[in-house]
């Protein structure tokens, strides 16, 4: 099973080789506690991940996290994977 931070790395990776798309990592830390692993701006609009190893789900704080920046119109995902992430994107362009 792959560790969280080569899922997240990947990610990264592979959305900062498309056109129009910028992606970092956040680190969170005591402040930050339940801020989603990536944040990438896609063709000027705002995707939050959380990256998870397949099986594992956010923690409640997590996910309070990802409904608030839901809540104001970013998109969100928890993402097991590049596939996900890059499904996602696509449907941004495709819901505009």
């Amino acid at each position: 099973m792959p560790l969280e931070k080569s899922i997240v790395n990947n990610i990264i990776k592979k959305a900062n080789a498309r056109p129009f798309t910028y992606a970092r990592k956040l680190h969170g830390g005591m402040y930050q506690a339940g801020l989603p692993d990536i944040l990438i701006c896609h063709d000027g609009r705002l995707l939050m991940v959380e990256a998870k190893q397949p099986g594992k789900k956010p923690t409640p704080l997590q996910r309070a996290e990802l409904d608030k920046w839901a809540a104001v119109g970013a998109c969100t995902l928890v993402a097991y994977g590049w596939g996900e992430v890059e499904d996602a994107l696509d449907a941004m362009l495709e819901g505009y």
